[in-house]
């Protein structure tokens, strides 16, 4: 990965929490450490996507592009 981490997980923020809320901000009102880290166990990994390329068209990091040889890039 570009930034240096060796894995990235997903946390789902519980939707009756304050809008914007994220990791950084204090943890609402009425909610324990006890939660925070249960929605961090239970985190998901990230898996960055596949890129598939097709026909005269390839895709990478940089975006979709049509070769007209049809050559890979």
């Amino acid at each position: 990965m570009s930034g240096g981490a060796a894995s990235v997980r997903i946390v789902d923020i519980p939707k009756d929490w304050p809008d914007g809320w994220d990791l950084a901000d204090p943890l609402p009102d009425g909610v324990g450490m006890e939660i925070l880290y249960e929605l961090l166990r239970s985190a998901a990994l990230w898996v960055p996507p596949a890129y598939v390329s097709f026909g005269a068209y390839r895709m990478n990091a940089r975006g979709l592009f049509w070769v007209s040889d049809g050559r890979p890039m």
